[in-house]
């Protein structure tokens, strides 16, 4: 999971933003149904179980009616590094 979550912050963090279609692709999912199982949903349940009132990121529809995910207030960059520096703790 925490390679997963790197790749979405790092993506966020470099373009400010990733849809549905470009997680499939760098995620190698089967399909924008698996992105829930596969990363927000986990990542959701770690959010509120820090105490946050809600997720780390914006998250709106894109013209064609994908999903969007955003930074929200700079958090991506700080996410990111967390995150890196957790799977070097467990050396992963």
């Amino acid at each position: 999971m925490l390679l997963r979550a790197e790749v979405f912050f790092e993506e966020i963090n470099r373009h400010g933003q990733v849809t549905s279609p470009q997680l499939i692709s760098l995620l190698s999912l089967k399909g924008a149904r698996s992105i829930p199982a596969n990363l927000t949903n986990p990542l959701k349940k770690r959010v509120r179980k820090f105490g946050f009132a809600r997720p780390p990121w914006e998250e709106d529809a894109t013209t064609d009616n994908r999903t969007r995910w955003g930074d929200r207030d700079g958090i991506s960059a700080g996410m990111l590094q967390a995150i890196r520096d957790e799977r070097k703790a467990r050396k992963l």
